[in-house]
């Protein structure tokens, strides 16, 4: 198999598709002589099926609940940063999570997910870049609407409508320090820990 990488020159549009060789893998996106170009890694194999990549960046949590509501400030700084109609990316909010997290994430080939987590054992603003592998049931995301952890979800989601699944999941994690008072300020390490975060995704989805 000889992989190359192909050029894409985007439009600035709401929704735009892409359309690639299955299996191809994101590099970049940037602005090229005053285009704006994705570049991603591909099997140029005419019968490799072709397929449409889109990202979606969703923070979750309840942003009345002091630092649960992190997900939510990420996601407001991302939008002041590259706005809302960056091509092939959609970046959300949502109070939700479990199986009703896999009403919004069905249809994308990568989602990044940022939301709060209380391990007992980090330091509050400390920041974990995790895979749904890695959640067990000793470690739970702590929003109270959450109903079932995000592993469990993908893997149901998985089971009953895989070529509508994210072929990626990321999770960016915040470790909180508290959650049960009604506020929308966080505490100060967790506010702290809201560029870093910011920068990650932005990395992760090839924008930095």
């Amino acid at each position: 198999m000889k992989m190359v990488i192909w050029k894409f020159e985007l439009q600035i549009t709401d929704l735009q598709e892409v359309t690639m060789p299955d299996g191809a893998e994101l590099l970049s996106v940037a602005n090229q002589n005053g285009s704006l170009c994705l570049w991603a890694m591909v099997d140029p194999d005419p019968s490799k099926e072709k397929r449409h990549r889109y990202i979606e960046i969703v923070g979750t949590g309840n942003p009345i609940l002091v630092d649960d509501g992190v997900g939510f400030h990420v996601v407001q700084e991302l939008l002041r940063e590259i706005g809302d109609e960056t091509p092939n990316i959609d970046i959300r909010e949502a109070s939700v999570g479990g199986l009703t997290l896999l009403d919004l994430i069905v249809g994308y080939d990568k989602m990044v997910l940022v939301d709060a987590i209380k391990t007992g054992c980090g330091e509050a603003g400390q920041v974990y870049k995790l895979r749904p592998e890695d959640f067990t049931s000793t470690v739970h995301l702590t929003t109270p609407a959450h109903d079932t952890n995000l592993a469990t979800a993908l893997k149901i989601g998985n089971e009953f409508a895989r070529d509508q699944m994210p072929k990626e999941v990321v999770i960016f994690a915040i470790e909180v320090e508290e959650v049960t008072t009604f506020t929308e300020q966080m505490t100060e390490k967790v506010r702290k820990a809201v560029p870093e975060v910011v920068d990650l995704v932005l990395r992760e989805v090839g924008l930095r």
